[in-house]
């Protein structure tokens, strides 16, 4: 087929190919559609605070496993100044030949607490963490989170060599409808206990170990995420701590060894929550993360509607409603409105929007009649900005200056006619009072005498 004959149709296509055809949220037709950004390691853009680093409060020194093997030249010890081993070495960028650690400043107290806190400054919505360490001596840990910015905080998990150390925390924080699980597990060797017991001390020393968390892991429903609030709320985060509560000896060989914590590094899977209304986030100017919103929803998570796109209330989309925003119905007289829940009631659920500050002398719920003092022009649609036109009624002869608001026809005091009552009717005659514009010929005659008596006297 020839180019010429081709061409009509290929601009038909490419003017097809609008920005709402080439976004996740929405499909080829333009219609609105579920979305979701695409899955990153959420730890890089979260702030870190730990209790305190190795050398911190003072100089001291550290042995602390490299490696794999129990080969000694895989086993440090280090000098620990306050520059050395700081939190930031928890979320930076590593390569095999270049693991950083951060390591928690020594004590001969085995149950010092010792916490790890994760500032992300928005919401995410996470799948698994990951915990890489780089001391082997955490023996009883937890992981929580919070969903409002730390005005609560849930357990996600525990760990313990005996998860009778954790016992009473469990039962205090079973109320959440998902609750946390201790999980038994030895440093080095979550899985096999009895080997462990057998051999600490290689264990220990046997590589860096991971633990990972999954928050979806055996919790049902997980297909339809996006019709479970309540598992969307357990993913929920804002905040992470991980809080240590007891040590082992990292090594027995070292047996003034003071105990520590080292962790160099976390990630945590997931995606920015943006409620289903965006597929991906951005930086803002000052360096914030928020989402991309689209279905008319604004917002960091795009958790409500708009300015304007009000007519039905804000809901997460989920894959079988996108549920998007819609625009409120002012006629373009208004650019603002307000939604009302009596109005979305008595509506059957169907709008409930109110415009506010209605222009082109309009009024109305939808800015859809004419105020008081003008009328409907049905030769302009009602989006017209002239669509209502001045009654131009007589000041004098009308009442108030007000026409009837769809056919333009003034109300007349008593003995005034006329479209725009501006004439007196048969049998009236004109007089002086605003009042009484108009006054019967009876009335009129016994008028004029009175005002001749008046002028005589």
């Amino acid at each position: 087929m020839e180019l010429h004959i081709l061409l009509p149709f290929l601009i038909v296509i490419i003017k097809g190919l609008n920005y709402k055809n080439l976004n996740p949220c929405y499909d080829l037709k333009g219609y609105a559609r579920y979305c979701q950004p695409k899955f990153i390691n959420v730890a890089k853009y979260g702030e870190i605070e730990t209790t305190n680093h190795c050398g911190s409060e003072s100089m001291t020194s550290i042995c602390y496993n490299t490696g794999n093997d129990i080969d000694s030249d895989l086993t440090k010890c280090s000098i620990c100044t306050n520059d050395t081993f700081i939190s930031t070495a928890i979320n930076d960028i590593e390569t095999v030949r270049n693991k950083t650690c951060w390591i928690s400043q020594p004590s001969k107290d085995n149950q010092k607490q010792v916490q790890v806190s994760i500032k992300l400054e928005k919401k995410y919505e996470i799948a698994f963490i990951i915990i890489e360490f780089c001391s082997k001596n955490a023996d009883s840990f937890r992981i929580l989170k919070s969903h409002d910015y730390e005005q609560s905080w849930t357990s996600y998990q525990y760990y313990s060599s005996n998860c009778d150390f954790y016992h009473n925390l469990i039962n205090e924080n079973s109320s959440s409808t998902i609750k946390a699980t201790c999980k038994e597990w030895m440093m080095g060797n979550p899985v096999y206990k009895t080997r462990y017991a057998r051999n600490v001390d290689s264990i220990l020393l046997k590589g860096n170990t991971k633990v990972a968390f999954s928050t979806v892991k055996g919790k049902q429903n997980i297909l339809h995420f996006s019709n479970n609030p309540i598992l969307q709320e357990w993913m929920t985060v804002t905040n992470l701590k991980i809080i240590f509560d007891r040590a082992v000896h990292p090594f027995s060989i070292y047996k003034n060894s003071n105990y520590f914590y080292g962790i160099s590094n976390i990630i945590i899977g997931g995606k920015c929550k943006c409620n289903g209304h965006a597929s991906k986030c951005i930086l803002t100017e000052n360096d914030k993360v928020t989402c991309l919103c689209q279905h008319n929803t604004s917002g960091k998570e795009c958790q409500k509607c708009s300015p304007f796109h009000v007519d039905r209330p804000w809901m997460p989309a989920t894959v079988h409603n996108a549920n998007e925003c819609i625009a409120c119905k002012c006629n373009l007289h208004s650019k603002t409105c307000q939604f009302d829940r009596q109005f979305y009631i008595q509506s059957g659920f169907k709008s409930g929007a109110e415009c506010l500050h209605c222009q082109d002398h309009t009024t109305g719920r939808y800015c859809h009649v004419c105020e008081k003092g003008y009328y409907r022009d049905f030769a302009k649609p009602i989006i017209d900005p002239q669509a209502c036109i001045d009654c131009k009624c007589h000041p004098v002869g009308s009442e108030n200056g007000f026409c009837h608001n769809l056919n333009g026809i003034c109300k007349c005091k008593e003995g005034v006619t006329g479209e725009k009552c501006n004439q007196c009717a048969p049998g009236f005659e004109q007089s002086r009072s605003n009042h009484a514009p108009c006054i019967s010929n009876e009335f009129y005659n016994l008028y004029k005498y009175n005002v001749l008596i008046c002028r005589r006297n």
